[in-house]
């Protein structure tokens, strides 16, 4: 029986570069389960300090993990938080 690797996924996003490919693919896809689990792993291969970040977003650290979860739907104001968070600047372009 083959033996299974874990793997970190974070450590394919510590490139920038990497991390908005990430976003844009997971935009692209809409489902919000995705999105958030994006900006989740980007936070995790930041290194982001979660309480640190929640107050940065202007939320409690349960709110901010409750966001971040699969099972998130976060608010427009936390969504901005997490994102000015993370250093990242969204652009839009038509369809």
């Amino acid at each position: 029986m083959s033996k299974m690797i874990p793997v970190d996924s974070t450590e394919f996003l510590k490139d920038r570069n990497e991390q908005v490919m990430l976003l844009n693919d997971a935009f692209a896809d809409g489902d919000p389960s995705v999105i958030m689990r994006a900006f989740a792993l980007i936070a995790l291969a930041e290194n982001k300090n979660k309480p640190q970040m929640a107050e940065e977003c202007g939320v409690s650290r349960s709110t901010l993990h409750k966001a971040l979860s699969i099972e998130g739907n976060p608010t427009l104001s936390t969504l901005i938080g997490i994102i000015k968070s993370l250093g990242i600047k969204p652009t839009f372009e038509l369809a």
